[in-house]
């Protein structure tokens, strides 16, 4: 593995020249009523209520009226949507996101295919230094550590800290600074086909948020994505950003959710949707991915990584 620094940019470069790695495959009461001289009897109303029943199993997903949360029909939690943001109607049905998918195609032969970088590099865990060690950022090495040694494919690591202007860490115009960063790296190396923006949650009352995984303790992840869109009365506002890759960013995180899931379903929460853009504009195959939360410590976080990258290459791979 080759390691190496750019001047102009806090780049993190891995690679790994030789191939030829494991390939991971996926191991995937009586009713009657009269109108109208109409008679629905027993076996009418079961044999309409199988229809109904068999229509919402085909298409996985059942809508509230209100439009804010969104269940698959086995029971297992798939999105939870901020009140704020408007969902276009089909976005999240289930045959638009298969639709919306395309398998990625890695050389595997050393260039950089993925960039990791932190729109909030300042995000640190438990045992943090003030935003200068035990940050997001360390994670973010080990992340690509583990993907350019196990599955043979570059990776460009964006150390740059977008969150601090002058010394002061601030997250207002964070995004159009990573975003900036983003098209100078997107231009350098144009082999990149994956982006993944990797903070850290807030614990809020929820408290520290682990599962015993491989018989450590693991930080939870969640995917977020952005709609750039509120709901204004039931109505479509503009939230003042675009992406062209709403459908493609949500195809991807509902298939690494479900490679997630089908390892160690207990890891991965909800892919919250929120009325924003993020990073996500930037390429098809995006992810905001919160890893942990500030009462996890950075060893937690880690801890997570490995079943996430290994659903990565499953899900990008293997659909």
């Amino acid at each position: 593995m080759l390691l190496f620094k750019t001047i102009k940019l806090p780049i993190h470069i891995k690679r790994k020249n030789r191939t030829g790695r494991n390939n991971y495959t996926r191991k995937k009461y009586t009713y009657r009523r009269r109108r109208k001289g109409i008679t629905i009897n027993k076996k009418t109303f079961l044999v309409l209520g199988a229809i109904i029943i068999l229509y919402g199993v085909k298409n996985h997903i059942f809508f509230n009226e209100n439009n804010n949360n969104y269940q698959e029909y086995n029971g297992a939690s798939v999105f939870s949507v901020e009140s704020g943001a408007y969902i276009e109607n089909g976005l999240l049905d289930t045959n638009n996101l298969i639709n919306n998918f395309q398998k990625v195609a890695f050389k595997k032969d050393g260039s950089p295919e993925i960039l990791i970088l932190h729109t909030h590099a300042s995000e640190s865990y438990s045992d943090g230094n003030g935003g200068t060690s035990g940050t997001v950022k360390e994670a973010g090495d080990k992340l690509a550590e583990i993907i350019s040694e196990n599955y043979g494919v570059g990776v460009v690591h964006d150390i740059s800290v977008y969150d601090n202007v002058d010394g002061t860490v601030t997250t207002e115009g964070s995004y159009e600074r990573s975003g900036d960063g983003i098209q100078k790296l997107l231009n350098k190396y144009p082999d990149i086909k994956v982006i993944i923006d990797i903070h850290r949650d807030s614990a809020g009352s929820n408290g520290k948020d682990t599962v015993n995984y491989n018989g450590n303790e693991a930080a939870r992840l969640m995917l977020v994505n952005g709609v750039c869109a509120l709901n204004e009365n039931g109505q479509k506002g503009d939230a003042g950003v675009e992406n062209p890759y709403i459908a493609q960013n949500l195809a991807y995180s509902y298939a690494l959710k479900n490679s997630i899931d089908a390892m160690a379903p207990s890891v991965m929460k909800n892919i919250y949707i929120k009325p924003y853009r993020y990073s996500l504009n930037n390429m098809p195959c995006s992810f905001l991915l919160e890893l942990g939360n500030e009462q996890n410590t950075l060893q937690e976080a880690e801890n997570s990584l490995s079943v996430f990258a290994s659903a990565l290459f499953n899900s990008l791979e293997e659909n």
